[in-house]
């Protein structure tokens, strides 16, 4: 469709009327000249060459405007997610099927319609346990897997993941195929805070429940479920440990639980009882609790709850973790700006430190209003013994001064830790892009971010109310064993914040804004950690109540730079992925050693094996992958306690050791608890029901697609192509031309007759 309108200079067709008429009346006026001899030809050609001019002029001051409308259908997307796991197999669907085959049928009877929605629906389908798997139909068939063996169901986890892949797009729905029940051990994303982001993205949620729910008859049952697999915590760093118990049949009685902590030696330190109890039948109830571990070693954590009477299944009333406490005692120096920093984070960031028996801070305040006085003396910052982790808040490099940088420089090559803070002075702004420090740092800096000394701070330079979200599961970014990700949305914003150009190839992004800037990044540099953090404002969780969040916060990042979550030199070392295993399940691990002079030891002087709960061994094969020693085995069917030992032999060095220890399960997490839970995923659909979310049958499916399809008209776009006299340079130039021309023309004929 296309329209013409007016859209006169100034938005006034008044001013080009009066224009008009000014002109024209000019026009008309008649002085006693050669004009009057002229024939009357001539005296038309000129005034018809005149009001051509005038039309022209008028013309280009009224801006004619063409408007060209098209309406065109943007493509959207719908997921389709699809249960696998192992609860799918019962067989309590409609005419005796199981979930399973219930939800394949399901399916195939949609793939005729998405031929005729192709062109403006893109449907993805997903499987999913506790993963995600992305499944393509060919030729109206699915290559379905022979059964689901999920042995877990996240589906917190999996909403989360299906949205981030498909970030940007158009969202016509999801559809969640599913008997509903979530049996993770640890969830990723809590369910409902999952369904809150559908919601908020404006996506609605369509559920399908396979499955029936669990009979009041069915026997009574306490089961401990979703405690992390292990824990690493430091010497005296308080360890909270949290899970859910599930209680079933037992409606207002207290159920009492303990936490055992075993060492390697068999010695049991039993805390509790504790006690859990529910209102409502059938509900899942969070215990939490914390444990101080005061020294240093590998140890087995069993959450445990007493069996009641009326139990037939008793397997899964406990559950084991692991536990690995670090050594503490370490060093660290703080230098700071005064006058350039809020005095807040360094009391707090002081207080944070040295409240912890194992750690000792010296600090040193830089007065950057005396640059007579530079560089500053740091001598005994580098006496022995020595500091292990340097702290840099706000301080310009020039104050410092080359021979201190290169000192500093020199303490990370041999394996000390280094934390720049974001301040006016930091990184680029402090003059560090001009200087050989900037090779230590994970973050590219741009030698034009400077701040000048005693000037206005540079905006452009900074970020404003940033919150902190980590991009990774690390050891100084976990502040729970579960729900991570929500204690950290519950975390204040800083109102401070460096911006960073960019970081490094090879930099680690541990967190970073909610508009996705980094914040905090950390690299290897030769044998030590350098951490960059854009921010330096953790004050503010202290003071808004989040007081153990921040010393825990400020403690792991300490022992992260000091390296204390890694082996030493002279040592061997095993990394398990999971510590709890289901019988014949796949096992992987990785394993390595370094020589007293800190290499590592070949894979052919390495021996691992298996060792059974009755003492006896089983020898593993190893093989290279890369940089890395890897090795691979079989669960055994016989639940218990077993350990991996990896030894290390040479020549020239003792034999040495390591041990870590995992168990086989032996209650099914999937079929301890099959019943399907549709009240929850009629409470996950109701969450998006703003956006059309709802329950739907199997049997409404096909119409449920027809539906959608029917609705795409919402993400047509109409696109408007605008044209303008004179609107581009090159009409512009037509127009300006065409005046010239007449008035020349005319100009040459006047003269031509005499009348100049």
């Amino acid at each position: 469709m296309t329209t013409f309108r007016f859209e006169p200079v100034f938005e006034s067709y008044l001013l080009v009327a009066a224009i008009a008429g000014i002109l024209l009346g000019l026009l008309l006026l008649r002085s006693r000249s050669p004009t009057e001899q002229l024939k009357s030809s001539r005296r038309r050609l000129l005034v018809v060459l005149r009001v051509l001019v005038i039309a022209l002029a008028v013309t280009a001051m009224l801006q004619p405007t063409w408007i060209s409308s098209k309406v065109i259908q943007r493509k959207a997307t719908l997921l389709v997610l699809m249960d696998r796991s192992r609860s799918m197999l019962v067989p309590d669907a409609d005419g005796g099927r199981s979930r399973w085959d219930a939800l394949k049928s399901a399916i195939q009877n949609l793939l005729p319609q998405l031929g005729q929605i192709k062109d403006h629906l893109e449907v993805k389908f997903h499987l999913f346990d506790s993963s995600i798997e992305s499944i393509i139909p060919s030729n109206n068939e699915f290559p379905w897997p022979k059964r689901p063996e999920g042995i877990q169901t996240d589906l917190g986890g999996i909403l989360t993941d299906a949205l981030r892949n498909e970030a940007g797009k158009r969202m016509a729905g999801v559809i969640l195929l599913s008997d509903g029940a979530t049996r993770a051990y640890t969830p990723r994303i809590e369910l409902r805070q999952a369904a809150r982001e559908v919601k908020r993205q404006g996506c609605p949620l369509y559920t399908v429940t396979f499955g029936q729910p669990r009979d009041p008859s069915q026997s009574r049952d306490v089961a401990v479920e979703s405690l992390p697999d292990h824990y690493t915590v430091f010497v005296n760093n308080e360890l909270e440990i949290r899970a859910q118990i599930r209680l079933k049949g037992y409606v207002n009685r207290e159920v009492p639980v303990e936490l055992l902590i075993e060492d390697q030696n068999g010695e049991i330190d039993r805390q509790g009882p504790f006690t859990v109890s529910t209102t409502d039948d059938l509900q899942t109830v969070p215990f939490t609790t914390s444990y101080l571990p005061q020294r240093t070693g590998r140890f087995k954590v069993t959450l445990k709850a007493t069996q009641l009477p009326g139990e037939l299944v008793t397997r899964n009333n406990e559950l084991t973790s692991f536990l690995t406490v670090r050594e503490g005692g370490l060093r660290i120096a703080y230098l700071w700006a005064l006058g350039d920093v809020s005095p807040n984070e360094p009391r707090l960031l002081r207080r944070a430190i040295n409240n912890a028996p194992d750690m000792d801070l010296d600090d040193k305040t830089i007065l950057h209003g005396f640059p007579d006085h530079w560089p500053v003396n740091l001598d005994e910052f580098f006496e022995p013994p020595g500091y292990d982790v340097f702290i840099l808040h706000s301080v310009h490099a020039e104050a410092l001064g080359a021979h201190n940088l290169a000192r500093l420089a020199e303490a990370v090559e041999s394996g000390k830790g280094l934390l720049m803070l974001g301040g006016i002075y930091s990184f680029g702004p402090g003059g560090y892009a001009k200087t050989e420090f900037k090779d230590l740092l994970p973050v590219q800096l741009d030698r034009l971010s400077r701040q000048d000394l005693a000037q206005p701070v540079r905006s452009e330079l900074h970020l404003t109310n940033r919150k902190m979200i980590p991009t990774t599961d690390h050891l100084v970014t976990r502040l729970t064993g579960s729900d991570n990700l929500a204690v950290w949305e519950q975390l204040p914003a800083m109102p401070f914040i460096n911006r960073f150009r960019g970081i490094k190839p090879q930099a680690l992004l541990l967190a970073e804004s909610e508009q996705g800037e980094p914040i905090l990044v950390t690299h290897q540099f030769q044998q030590g950690r350098v951490m960059a953090m854009a921010a330096d404002s953790t004050w503010r969780w202290h003071t808004t109540g989040f007081t153990d969040i921040h010393r825990q916060f400020w403690r792991q990042i300490i022992f992260w730079l000091a390296q204390r979550d890694q082996p030493q030199q002279g040592e061997v070392w095993i990394h398990l992925d999971q510590r709890r295993h289901s019988p014949k399940s796949r096992i992987l691990f990785t394993t390595g050693a370094a020589t007293s002079l800190g290499t590592s030891v070949p894979t052919k002087q390495l021996r691992a094996s298996l060792i059974l709960p009755d003492g006896n061994r089983k020898n593993l094969r190893l093989s290279e992958d890369g940089q890395h020693t890897r090795g691979r085995f079989t669960a055994p069917e016989e639940p218990g306690t077993y350990s991996l030992e990896v030894l290390a032999q040479s020549d020239i060095e003792p034999v040495r050791t390591a041990r870590e220890t995992f168990v086989i399960f032996d209650h099914d997490l999937e079929l301890s608890d099959p019943a399907a839970d549709p009240e929850l995923m009629a409470s996950l659909a109701g969450m998006t029901s703003e956006s059309g979310g709802r329950v739907v049958v199997p049997e409404e499916l096909s119409s449920l697609l027809t539906e959608i399809g029917e609705n795409l008209s919402q993400y047509q776009v109409e696109i408007q192509t605008r044209r303008q006299l004179a609107d581009t340079m090159e009409h512009s130039l037509v127009v300006l031309i065409s005046i010239v021309v007449l008035l020349g023309f005319e100009w040459l004929l006047r003269k031509r007759w005499g009348m100049v």
